[in-house]
Formats: structure tokens, C-alpha cells, sequence
């Protein structure tokens, strides 16, 4: 079993040229990103495929959903925000990528319970001779990410065979 938890996005890069006072876009082209990538692979090879964070309530939220729904990546822990983008814009210039905030920076408590609830829920619910991989992706909110690394604490208290690999980027978390 993989749980992967963090960046869901109907991601966008683009390069930008500055002509002046004017930027200008070109290159734009739309990327799978992180968590949803390690699952989409994880699924396909017929490995239960758990994908959870947040995305917003937009049409986007279906580009990045669907292709993920249809390899079979289960779906139950995502998360569907009123009034957030699901896209992440990423400019590049030069060496330096600028992002936009995604719903996964926001987490509210009641969500990070209900992250809490959801994972506990899955380990006890697993078959317990086979492994549970947890991927950490750190561009979720701190407070949703040292949730994660509690239940991961518990649940290696419970079993073996538990496994946590953690994405550290962005550095600053």
C-alpha cells in the first residue's frame, strides 16, 4: 500500500522573458508534479494507490483528479476547497521558480483532524502482512505534515512493516 500525501495540482510551467517593464510568457506547458506522479505509477502496477491532500472546488480540480481516478489511485483523502485554485503556476527565471499558494498551504484544524482520522483509518484497515509506504511530500502546511509524521510514528508502533519516505522541498519546511 502507498499513501501519498501532499502537492495536488493541475500544475502549469511556463518561462518568462522581460522585455522592460513588460513580462512576457512562452513554453507554457501542463506537468504532473510529486504525489500525484508516485501514485499514478503505484497504481498502474496494480500496488493500492492512496493519494491525500487538498484541492480547490474548480474545473482544474478534474484535470488533475481524473487521469489519477482512472489508473486507479483512490481518492478518498483529497479534499475539495471553496474559493482556492487547484492550479499551480510555476515561473521560471533564470534558476529561480516563484509559485503560487495551492489549498495544500492552508490547511484549517478540522481538516488536519480529519487528515489524522483518515490516515489511522487506512493503516487499520490494511492488510497488516503487507507493507504500508508513507510519502511525505513537504509542501503541504506544517501543521498536516507533523500529523503525518505522528501517524507514521504510531504506526510503526503497530507493525513492521511501515516504510516513510519524506520529499523536503521547499527548503524552508
Amino acid at each position: 500500500m502507498i499513501i501519498s500525501i501532499g502537492t495536488i495540482n493541475a500544475d502549469f510551467e511556463m518561462k518568462m522573458d522581460h522585455q522592460g517593464k513588460r513580462h512576457s510568457s512562452h513554453d507554457m506547458m501542463r506537468v504532473f508534479r510529486k504525489s500525484s506522479k508516485c501514485c499514478t505509477y503505484w497504481a498502474i502496477m496494480k500496488v493500492d494507490s492512496y493519494l491525500v491532500g487538498q484541492v480547490g472546488n474548480d474545473d482544474l480540480s478534474h484535470q488533475a483528479l481524473d487521469p489519477l481516478q482512472k489508473v486507479g489511485v483512490n481518492l478518498e483523502g483529497v479534499a475539495k476547497i471553496n474559493g482556492q485554485s487547484t492550479a499551480m503556476f510555476r515561473k521560471v527565471e533564470k534558476n529561480t521558480s516563484f509559485l503560487q499558494e495551492t489549498p495544500n498551504d492552508n490547511w484549517t484544524s478540522t481538516a488536519v483532524k480529519e487528515l489524522e482520522a483518515h490516515l489511522h483509518n487506512l493503516v487499520e484497515k490494511s492488510n497488516p502482512t503487507e507493507p504500508i509506504v508513507f510519502v511525505l511530500d513537504l509542501e503541504i502546511a506544517p501543521e498536516a505534515s507533523a500529523v503525518v509524521v505522528h501517524v507514521v510514528h504510531w504506526a510503526k508502533q503497530q507493525r513492521t512493516n511501515v516504510k516513510f519516505i519524506l520529499d523536503p522541498s521547499p527548503p524552508d519546511r
